[in-house]
């Protein structure tokens, strides 16, 4: 999820993502890559990158390391 969202209609998929997540998961949500940060480095990784994948807008592979 980025930090602030772009008002064009394909940059909105991800805000759909995360309502979705939130109807079906009952209390997930989606996260920053600040936020996946924090998550890592509270578990003793580190973020290594966040690569968005090719052809699915909003989503994207995040990858972390042994910190």
């Amino acid at each position: 999820m980025p930090a602030r969202m772009n008002a064009s209609p394909d940059r909105q998929w991800p805000v759909m993502l995360d309502i979705r997540t939130c109807w079906r998961l009952r209390g997930g949500r989606e996260r920053t890559g600040a936020e996946y940060g924090t998550l890592f480095a509270a578990t003793g990784f580190s973020l290594a990158r966040i690569l968005p994948l090719p052809g699915a807008i909003g989503v994207s592979l995040i990858e972390g390391v042994p910190a």
